[in-house]
């Protein structure tokens, strides 16, 4: 049994870290088949499975090691085994393009006057929690089409936050997770953010990107308005000029600041190790990646 398991790990390992043709085919017709499958019946349960399901998964674990240790290895490998076929194997997917050139302070400094001239000409109103949630599907559907399951809310969205955590994709259950505690304006490019991972996106900079391009492209405001502020956040460690805001941008933007700030310390740098750990086991970049985006929209808007 234990040698059976083993053997058949190792070979979808083999495969799906491969850069072959059958990883190909694979991406392209057969993983697919999880979001439509495992995805629209967990879709039918409106609150996050994934969040119990961890619960459960832990406490098996600790009565394998009491009782029966012989079934621990076997019980790993086939949550790494899932693992693999759900996301681990779709980190080397190489079909979103990624800039790797090098940029100039007045490119960046470019980007940040035409992200304001953007936001500026935004005519928007603020959307409730479940209007973006329930329009989050659709305008992933805009950019390519396929089934979306709706994002879930997280109940302890509170605790995640102190992890730094604004939104997790669970290989288990095939859901887009989100915490709901951040400021509402951010959430919007957090849930296209997360249902691109369901599209085999798991690169961050390939998610970020991703979203977006579908928040942008959604002709809704307020997910548009959401993508841009993302963009302003990040600028705002690097243009090398102060920009003027209109005061309701400045006090959403001040309200990110305040709340990240109460939600820093300990957790949130223990988290941000952990992951960029994994990011890098998985040929990511590791956290500098969630930077990525302003070097992709520099190419995007071909900024000289």
């Amino acid at each position: 049994m234990l040698i059976s398991v083993i053997l058949l790990f190792l070979i979808i390992v083999f495969t799906f870290y491969s850069k072959s043709k059958y990883f190909i085919y694979y991406t392209k017709y057969i993983f697919p088949v999880y979001k439509n499958t495992i995805g629209r019946i967990c879709n039918i349960i409106p609150y996050s499975i994934f969040q119990w399901l961890v619960i459960v998964l832990v406490i098996v674990l600790v009565y394998l090691l009491i009782k029966k240790r012989k079934a621990v290895v076997p019980y790993l490998l086939s949550l790494f085994l899932i693992y693999t076929l759900t996301c681990g194997s779709m980190y080397n997917r190489q079909d979103l393009h990624v800039s790797s050139k090098e940029i100039t302070q007045e490119q960046i400094d470019a980007l940040a006057t035409l992200i304001m001239e953007k936001i500026n000409a935004l005519d928007y109103q603020p959307l409730s929690l479940d209007e973006i949630i329930e329009l989050s599907p659709q305008v992933m559907n805009n950019l390519e089409e396929g089934y979306y399951p709706k994002p879930k809310k997280i109940i302890g969205s509170k605790y995640m936050s102190y992890f730094g955590i604004t939104g997790i994709y669970s290989p288990f259950t095939i859901e887009a997770n989100i915490d709901i505690d951040t400021p509402l304006y951010s959430i919007p490019f957090c849930c296209c953010h997360e249902l691109s991972h369901l599209n085999g996106y798991m690169k961050e900079e390939q998610a970020n990107f991703n979203a977006y391009k579908a928040c942008v492209e959604s002709n809704i405001p307020y997910f548009e308005y959401s993508a841009y502020m993302q963009i302003i956040s990040k600028l705002s460690n690097y243009a090398s000029f102060k920009i003027t805001v209109p005061e309701y941008l400045y006090n959403d933007l001040q309200e990110g600041i305040d709340y990240w700030n109460d939600h820093e310390g300990t957790l949130s740098d223990l988290e941000d190790q952990v992951n960029d750990t994994y990011l890098k086991a998985n040929n990511d970049q590791g956290t500098v990646s969630y930077g990525q985006l302003i070097y992709d929209l520099i190419e995007y808007y071909c900024i000289d």
